[in-house]
């Protein structure tokens, strides 16, 4: 990767024009995220994913692949958007396509383009939340790596679902109380 002054450039994004920073495209160890505004830059990305996996020996898991399109009009989505034609193909097969409202499943959680979460998965990101509290409260450690513990085991979990779902302002206030809870606890601090 090269640095420069308007941003880091690699092979996959070279020659677009207008990209965006943080780069469009993401890799986290296995796993491929590509994000694009124009409809050729989506199809360029992905002709050089397929050069790269192709190249490098790698096998694409297509039932775990999925495009998420949809078109924004202002604030809102456009009900008859344009995207639907696009069609990724990878390795000779096609990615699977889903509208903005379409579920694609990631870590066993529902994920979708307009952010949408059903009661239960949203019950069940929360009631995680609470029990990881509970456990790091019930571990033997000193208060400061308790405190660490809540940042790296209990935050960082909800860092994934921020990116990808709309929390309610009610679930993150309750889940933000807690926190300050527990840690009026350790500290042993007043209520008020």
């Amino acid at each position: 990767m090269e640095g420069n002054s308007e941003g880091s450039h690699t092979w996959m994004t070279d020659g677009y024009n207008n990209i965006a920073i943080p780069n469009p495209l993401q890799g986290y160890v296995d796993d491929i995220v590509i994000f694009a505004t124009q409809e050729q830059d989506l199809l360029g990305m992905c002709d050089k994913t397929d050069s790269f996996v192709n190249v490098t020996g790698m096998n694409i898991k297509h039932r775990k692949c999925a495009v998420l399109h949809g078109q924004r009009c202002g604030n809102n989505w456009s009900k008859h958007d344009g995207t639907s034609g696009i069609q990724i193909i990878i390795q000779n097969q096609p990615i699977p396509k889903l509208r903005k409202s379409g579920k694609y499943t990631y870590l066993g959680h529902d994920i979708s383009l307009d952010g949408k979460a059903s009661e239960a998965q949203l019950s069940s990101i929360v009631t995680e939340f609470h029990n990881t509290l509970r456990k790091i409260n019930e571990c033997p450690l000193p208060v400061s790596a308790k405190i660490q513990a809540v940042n790296d085991m209990a935050i960082s979990k909800l860092n994934f679902y921020f990116s990808n779902i709309t929390f309610p302002a009610k679930t993150l206030a309750n889940m933000e109380n807690n926190i300050v809870k527990y840690i009026r606890e350790l500290f042993h601090l007043k209520k008020s």
